[in-house]
């Protein structure tokens, strides 16, 4: 297991952006990823901190309420790889400044 880094940013005079990103269930059939994407562009675009806030992949099993299992619209290493690509432009940009893990991601 990796061990969690901190990281420390700062800005001096300009305004600057801190956003929570979480809830996005990639693999979710109600998952909207149009969203998810433009509001990752606009953090590109305006300079704005992220911060995952869990919950980023659905990972049903079958132990999880509901029927998420069989509804799934990602096996779990896609809904991995999708978050990982969407989360790449802002963290080659220094913008991810971390990620919490949510229920759904300790499934895995």
């Amino acid at each position: 297991m990796e061990t969690p880094k901190l990281l420390r940013r700062s800005c001096k005079g300009a305004k600057k952006y801190l956003l929570p990103f979480g809830d996005v269930h990639i693999g979710a059939p109600g998952c909207n990823l149009k969203k998810a994407k433009d509001y990752i562009s606009w953090a590109i675009d305006n300079d704005a901190w992220i911060l995952g806030m869990g919950d980023l992949i659905e990972n049903a099993n079958r132990y999880s309420v509901g029927s998420g299992v069989y509804e799934q619209t990602l096996n779990p290493q896609e809904q991995q790889d999708g978050i990982v690509e969407l989360l790449r432009p802002i963290a080659k940009r220094g913008l991810l400044l971390g990620l919490l893990s949510g229920n759904h991601e300790e499934r895995t």
